[in-house]
């Protein structure tokens, strides 16, 4: 990773430019293809989720998600919630470690979310891509305050709502026993006041969700052992063509989820590569989020296929490109992204 530092007025200057990029509410258009395909590739009856393309109810459907930034220390594991995640985030936070942001559609059973931790503007970047209601616990002012204020970002602050919409527990030592839940939240957005539908910034789906497999066996090269290459979390996806899903571990062993015991698996990988530069001495990173033309990977059913990422906007979707200049389909179901720094691209194994 590169050794230099990134002034304040560059972070100033960078934050100035996301905020011009307001996105319409285009819910309406993306949702409305299905209904005009033929009866032979008729989807079922009811709402088809955004962040997964699979039917939802009506009131999932017509409600912001949630994006939570998990602790991802090895003294968070196992952490709670996460098998309940849609579509999960990893990246570096400092030096090598790293934190998780788990994007919920469907969280109304969830007693316990956690344990949170503070965020960075990179993943605020991100979460904006959904028009969520953001859950974090601090970070560092420097670099994320002048978000807090902006009309696109909605976001409760542990810090700030302790009590609320966060609580602490006893059986594990701080920073890493600050979690939330399903009625925590309802009160922190009721008393933040934030709508609960989509606003105006929202600019649709993140994926274009395929009918089939995403991927034929002929596809890319082989994926059934996948290790993005994160150096201390060190996770790995292995495939399952039983039932087509990826499972995760990390730290030498399964990632399981603290209050179901079941293993995290996704039906879509996607990894991604940017610009990654160390902000100052105390190791606070800067990642690029708006580009184009940066390499990354998209890996399902068993094949990985090399692919190219472009986000032009705060609120701007992150669409990915196959070698033909198409925007891939991913399969129906979750999805995990990792995004490391461009110059640690060759400490990725597909297998």
């Amino acid at each position: 990773m590169k050794k230099r530092l990134l002034t304040f007025t560059c972070c100033i200057l960078a934050a100035g430019f996301l905020c011009l990029f307001p996105g319409p509410d285009a819910r309406a258009a993306a949702v409305s293809a299905p209904a005009a395909s033929s009866p032979s590739s008729a989807v079922p009856a009811g709402k088809i989720s955004d962040l997964t393309g699979l039917v939802v109810s009506d009131t999932v459907y017509a409600r912001r998600p949630l994006a939570v930034m998990y602790d991802n220390s090895a003294a968070a594991q196992p952490q709670s919630g996460l098998s309940c995640a849609d579509i999960v985030y990893e990246a570096y936070a400092e030096g090598s470690v790293t934190r998780l942001m788990a994007v919920f559609e469907q969280y109304d059973s969830l007693t316990r979310i956690g344990p949170l931790r503070s965020c960075r503007d990179y993943f605020i970047h991100w979460a904006c891509e959904y028009d969520p209601i953001f859950i974090h616990y601090g970070g560092p002012d420097l670099y994320v305050k002048t978000y807090y204020d902006l009309p696109q970002v909605n976001h409760l602050d542990g810090t700030r709502m302790e009590g609320t919409a966060f609580y602490r527990t006893s059986d594990r030592k701080a920073p890493h026993n600050a979690y939330t839940g399903a009625s925590y939240l309802q009160k922190g957005i009721l008393a933040a006041g934030y709508p609960s539908a989509h606003t105006l910034y929202y600019q649709g789906p993140h994926f274009l969700f395929s009918r089939g497999p995403a991927l034929s066996p002929s596809a890319g090269i082989p994926a059934n052992r996948v290790c993005p290459g994160f150096t201390t979390t060190a996770p790995e996806f292995v495939y399952n063509a039983a039932d087509g899903k990826y499972y995760r571990s990390q730290y030498q062993k399964p990632h399981t989820d603290r209050e179901t015991g079941t293993q995290l698996c996704f039906e879509n990988l996607i990894i991604q590569y940017t610009d990654t530069l160390v902000r100052d001495k105390q190791g606070y990173l800067y990642l690029t989020t708006l580009d184009s033309g940066k390499p990354g990977w998209f890996i399902a059913n068993g094949r990985a296929i090399p692919v190219t990422w472009i986000k032009d906007s705060l609120t701007g979707v992150t669409r990915y490109y196959d070698a033909s200049g198409s925007q891939i389909k991913v399969n129906p179901g979750k999805t995990f992204i990792s995004v490391l720094p461009s110059d640690q691209a060759n400490l990725t194994r597909i297998l």
